[in-house]
């Protein structure tokens, strides 16, 4: 028999929510980005954002955003306003390691990383495609459990201890 249940439901964003993407390496971590100009990221067994990014120069919708498959802190976002970041959570959790913006640019509206090379790839409301090479995210020496315990500390650097684990803990100290 198959269902599907709701978990949790409330309003996280200030506006609507343009994408949720899962991380690659974690699939209990999340983000989400949208009209309010942040990226959120969660982890679904929590009802919380483990943390709100966002630039402290941006004024736009945040129209995407997409994991990197080659390192399991760093993301990708893109703005109404033009502008192309980088995120390593693990160097920054505060602002992104690069933004990248034209002076007049086209709203970007997608973003993705490719699977096999560092190279990020962007499209934007006028028709255009822009391909970025990268240096210095790819992480290609970590297995996934490495890449998932580097997520771990850097999400709770006092220490993850999974909902599942919290619950078991409280059942058995009663």
């Amino acid at each position: 028999q198959m269902c599907i249940r709701d978990r949790y439901q409330r309003r996280v964003h200030g506006g609507p929510v343009y994408k949720v993407r899962c991380n690659p390496f974690w699939q209990d971590i999340f983000m989400s980005c949208s009209a309010d100009w942040t990226c959120k990221i969660w982890n679904y067994k929590e009802e919380k954002a483990l943390t709100t990014l966002r630039s402290l120069d941006l004024t736009d919708e945040v129209m995407d955003a997409e994991w990197s498959p080659m390192n399991s802190c760093v993301f990708a976002s893109v703005g109404k306003d033009g502008r192309l970041e980088l995120w390593d959570l693990q160097r920054n959790i505060l602002d992104p390691i690069v933004s990248e913006k034209s002076e007049g640019a086209a709203a970007k509206t997608m973003v993705r990383f490719c699977q096999k090379y560092p190279v990020v790839i962007t499209g934007d409301s006028s028709g255009v495609v822009q391909v970025y090479r990268t240096y210095g995210f790819s992480d290609d020496n970590l297995d996934e459990k490495d890449q998932i315990n580097k997520l771990q500390r850097t999400l709770y650097p006092n220490g993850y201890k999974s909902i599942e684990k919290a619950n078991q803990d409280l059942e058995n100290d009663a």
